[in-house]
């Protein structure tokens, strides 16, 4: 139940992102700037394989509740940081970005859960 309510949320979010992207491309497009399209794409790409990652290891957890909890979340956000960091370090290095793109594409999974939030909370309880 928890695996597939988890699912959903992050295809939900996926849309969203993907809409979000949509929009900053014909934006970037319209003023002829790609980097700011390159940025917001790298962010965005990031943002979702992290939180991809932060949804399989918290399922794991929470479904093995016996295991040391503390100490293997603390190693796992240390190793998340890391690819996201080294990410960051080669699309800065390989990729014309723009920076303020980048940080707005690192936020597009937070801001999908909040616009899915919001849209949720407008419709109408069933039942």
């Amino acid at each position: 139940m928890l695996r597939e309510r988890g699912d959903v949320l992050f295809q939900r979010s996926l849309i969203i992102s993907l809409a979000l992207s949509c929009f900053f491309l014909l934006i970037s497009a319209l003023v002829s700037r790609w980097d700011w399209f390159w940025g917001f794409l790298w962010g965005a790409i990031i943002s979702l394989f992290h939180f991809q990652l932060l949804y399989h290891s918290v399922t794991r957890w929470l479904q093995h509740p016996g295991v040391k909890v503390k100490g293997g979340l603390v190693r796992e956000f240390l190793l998340r940081l890391l690819i996201a960091g080294l990410l960051i370090g080669l699309g800065i290095l390989y990729l014309p970005l723009n920076f303020l793109a980048l940080a707005l594409g690192l936020f597009l999974a937070q801001a999908s859960l909040l616009i899915k939030i919001m849209l949720g909370s407008l419709k109408p309880e069933k039942g």
